[in-house]
């Protein structure tokens, strides 16, 4: 999913920029949604750079009120609002153990993304994944930030993963 809207303040962010070049670059299928809220001339330039990222790639651009539908487990773990935080890590954290918690936490989480580094012997660099309940970790060479970001619904559920995740 690419947010049309963002577009431009993601790729320019060097924080974030090789998360999100090597996202859209990787995938075969792109949805790219929240086009309508750009202009027709911006909208073109986004869809241009984009697809230039990954010209393969089988792009869908959503509509003004069209989404897309909800696995059914996403379906099911709840309605109403939705949390987000922010967890920085000053050292490099054990993959078993943040991958196990955020497996746990599947049913109260939405969305987890961000970029962490591995306590293994070369120090490297993973950007971890979790949305419609699949959590994928894939090695990169950025190293800008180490953080993730959670979406979920509010709860102790969500606190205690925010706390076990703060403790890593």
């Amino acid at each position: 999913m690419v947010d049309a809207s963002a577009f431009t303040r993601h790729v320019e962010d060097m924080a974030i920029n090789d998360i999100v070049v090597a996202q859209i670059r990787e995938v075969s299928k792109l949805r790219i949604n929240r086009v309508d809220w750009l202009t027709d001339a911006k909208r073109e330039q986004i869809l241009q750079s984009i697809a230039a990222l990954n010209p393969t790639a089988h792009r869908v651009v959503e509509k003004a009120g069209q989404s897309s539908a909800l696995p059914v487990a996403a379906a099911t773990r709840g309605s109403g609002p939705l949390v987000t935080e922010s967890v920085e890590f000053s050292r490099v954290i054990d993959l078993a153990v943040l991958e196990t918690l955020l497996s746990e936490a599947a049913p109260t989480l939405v969305r987890a993304k961000g970029l962490v580094q591995a306590n293994d012997n070369a120090g490297s660099y993973h950007v971890i994944q979790l949305a419609g309940g699949r959590l994928t970790r894939t090695v990169t060479r950025a190293h800008q930030s180490r953080a993730l970001v959670v979406i979920g619904y509010p709860g102790n559920d969500m606190d205690r993963l925010i706390t076990s995740l703060r403790a890593l």
